[in-house]
């Protein structure tokens, strides 16, 4: 898979972010493309750093909209996971809580195929709303670099072992994170059904999409929620 960095503009606002080409694709060729472009998520580039890898209120609100209109027009779910947590801001510490439960609702209430790739970290309850197996994911899959748990190792080393100094921290944090955060721990308790390389991704996304294709869940006629 070739990758090449693309610049355009979007309602006068200039967008940066990477294109991923299959080996076999020949210069001019036209095909279908999906576009992902994200805050919450903070995979692209144009977002500043203080939400890269973070979830935001306004973020959540959005997702959550975009859920639920997929799922009232039968659209399947494909999420593409990033996430170490939540931004500390002003906005997020009024709205954040009332926000990512639309985001968890929207989610489990969805009764379309939801598959989730996680591609970089996933931690805490940030990685929980995020179409988890928790909240009704169909299929979870993981890139082998991902990192999924409850924290960050070094964080979590930092705090088990206040008091150590810096090479014992490092020890400690590559032991969590061979322990708690890698891929094949969260495959071994459940939370993971596959590790995919991610040149096989397009591969499992479809596949998982053809096998889901005939799913139903008999759920109450009216379903309509609160939150």
């Amino acid at each position: 898979m070739k990758t090449r960095e693309v610049v355009f503009y979007s309602e006068g606002a200039k967008m940066v972010g990477d294109i991923y080409l299959p080996d076999d694709y020949k210069e001019g060729e036209k095909r279908p493309a999906v576009l992902c472009n994200s805050g919450w998520t903070g995979v692209n580039k144009c977002y500043p750093a203080l939400f890269a890898r973070a979830l935001t209120a306004r973020g959540c609100n959005k997702a959550a909209e975009f859920v639920n209109f997929c799922d009232a027009f039968s659209i399947p779910v494909l999420t593409l996971t990033n996430v170490a947590g939540f931004a500390a801001t002003v906005e997020s510490e009024k709205n954040m809580a009332k926000a990512v439960a639309r985001l968890t609702y929207a989610f489990a209430n969805a009764t379309v195929p939801k598959v989730n790739v996680i591609v970089g970290k996933a931690f805490g309850s940030a990685y929980v709303a995020m179409n988890s197996k928790s909240v009704g994911a169909d299929l979870v899959y993981a890139w082998p670099t991902a990192e999924i748990g409850m924290m960050d190792a070094k964080l979590a080393a930092q705090i088990m072992y206040p008091d150590a100094d810096a090479d014992t921290q490092s020890a400690k944090a590559a032991k969590y994170k061979e322990l708690q955060s890698s891929p094949n721990a969260a495959a071994a308790r459940g939370y993971v059904d596959a590790i995919i390389e991610p040149a096989d991704t397009r591969k499992y996304v479809i596949g998982a999409f053809e096998m889901l294709f005939t799913k139903r869940e008999n759920r109450p006629d009216k379903k309509h929620g609160t939150v």
